[in-house]
């Protein structure tokens, strides 16, 4: 069901007959005619690929079929693609082939023949008349390859001018069975190895069909991978929530690294075996990969400063210490502060001292689950200084939300900061195109508002405005400071 013509490397891109039969392994023939009236296949500009085929011969073809992305096409044919205006057939001595199943969708009842071998015929698009006329060698030449090239049966037609005569032309390529088509492209391995892992995730992963059909060009991308990825399914399907680190895994050819390097796949084949109860949907299929699937994770660190020097830690005893906890013991912490200031850019975070009962928290862009396990900052006035930009922001926003009910208050992020200081400012490279950010104090939407805008593009040369920590002077933090009751002269 696809509209591409073949040139070298040859591409049959997205051949969705694989989507069709594999429903056919476990729903009934009511439903795949429903299923395939509704499809809408591109139809090409020429050419037809007819397959007559039962049952099985069906899911052999869609198979073949599907494993042909991007592959290698026979070098006895010189094959190119026609750019805009060019001749049907190309200007060197060449061919053309585009497929369009719609076979499968027009007339459903077919996959039900009981042929024991399919016939696969793909129209060629040759020379007409006029081209004959034109260029009668060319044709010629054209003619010779296909009907010249050993083990191939092409059907023919006799193209008949006044200047020329007659002259047999092949008209279409036939294909016994599926493996004969795979071997003329070049891909025997690929259509054997394909037929096997799908054997193999109808026999014991019955959940994978919907998937292996609606993802077709993903299955044929880890073909090399996916034996190895269905033990990883395979293990955590048995091991309910294992609980221990990737590096525990004790599964042959399966590493650390490879299992970080295919977590997106890994997700999707996971999220289709697992019940939902193995799933924590709190965690997404990438980065937090291990948590979603009940593995062990790096704990999150913290990092922070005590601001006040008359507060001391137990284990060390100096002022102004710079510590990385990681996220549990962090959440143990019993520290008598009543301020916590949040603070996005390092050098602003290690330049602040002297404020009372205060400790600093570098931020670190978005993701605060860290701070959230930590129950007893919500107890603490919380502060929170980043970016004055449309990221900075909606950081500022994901840190109220993990934060709440605790108040947030935000320093440096409003619109007269904006406003005031926009001759320091900075592009912002990728600015969020939301129009409106919820959970902002007005003076913060109206700043929001301001970039996301551009109100200020008139007054100054840049269009997507950012207003760097390090820009406002530190005379002005520590003047804010003072305002908030925290900075001790």
């Amino acid at each position: 069901m696809l509209t591409k013509r073949l040139k070298k490397p040859v591409c049959l891109d997205d051949a969705c007959d694989c989507a069709y039969v594999l429903q056919c392994l476990d729903q009934d023939k009511s439903h795949q005619n429903s299923y395939m009236s509704d499809a809408r296949a591109p139809y090409g500009r020429t050419g037809r690929l007819e397959t007559a085929c039962g049952e099985k011969s069906a899911l052999d073809a869609a198979k073949t079929l599907e494993t042909q992305k991007t592959l290698e096409a026979p070098t006895t044919l010189d094959i190119c693609e026609n750019a805009p205006g060019e001749k049907s057939y190309g200007d060197e001595t060449a061919f053309n082939i585009e497929e369009e199943a719609g076979v499968f969708h027009k007339e459903p009842e077919r996959v039900f023949i009981a042929d024991d071998e399919p016939k696969i015929k793909i129209s060629i698009k040759g020379p007409k008349a006029r081209d004959i006329k034109e260029n009668y060698q060319k044709a010629l030449d054209f003619a010779q390859v296909w009907l010249k090239t050993r083990d191939l049966q092409v059907e023919t037609t006799v193209i008949t001018t006044k200047l020329m005569g007659s002259q047999t032309m092949p008209k279409a390529v036939i294909f016994e069975d599926n493996s004969a088509f795979a071997l003329f492209i070049g891909k025997s391995r690929a259509y054997e190895k394909a037929l096997y892992l799908l054997s193999l995730i109808v026999e014991n992963y019955p959940r994978l069909i919907l998937f292996a059909y609606k993802k077709a060009k993903t299955f044929l991308n880890y073909l090399d991978e996916m034996e190895r990825l269905l033990s990883v399914v395979s293990y955590v399907k048995n091991h309910k929530r294992p609980g221990i680190y990737l590096r525990e895994l004790d599964l042959p050819c399966i590493d650390t690294k490879f299992i970080e390097h295919h977590q997106g796949i890994l997700g999707e084949l996971l999220d289709e075996v697992l019940e939902r109860e193995a799933i924590d949907e709190h965690y997404g299929k990438g980065s937090d990969f291990a948590r979603r699937y009940g593995f062990l994770d790096k704990p999150g660190q913290v990092r922070f400063r005590l601001l006040d020097p008359k507060i001391r830690l137990p284990f060390i005893d100096c002022a102004y210490p710079d510590v990385t906890l990681d996220e549990k013991s962090f959440a143990a912490l019993k520290i008598e502060v009543k301020n916590v200031i949040v603070v996005e850019n390092e050098i602003s975070f290690l330049s602040l001292k002297a404020c009372n009962q205060t400790m600093a928290i570098f931020g670190a862009g978005y993701g605060f689950r860290a701070l959230k396990k930590a129950s007893w900052l919500k107890s603490k006035k919380l502060i929170y200084w980043g970016d004055l930009d449309t990221h900075g922001l909606a950081i500022l926003r994901e840190f109220r939300l993990n934060m709440a009910p605790c108040p947030v208050t935000s320093i440096f992020m409003d619109y007269a900061t904006l406003e005031r200081y926009k001759v320091s400012c900075v592009e912002e490279p990728k600015p969020r195109l939301e129009a409106e950010l919820s959970d902002l104090t007005e003076e913060e939407a109206l700043a929001y508002r301001a970039l996301n805008e551009n109100k200020f593009v008139l007054e100054c040369p840049i269009k997507h405005l950012r207003l760097e920590q390090e820009m406002i002077p530190w005379k002005d933090v520590e003047l804010k400071l003072k305002e908030l009751g925290l900075f001790i002269p």
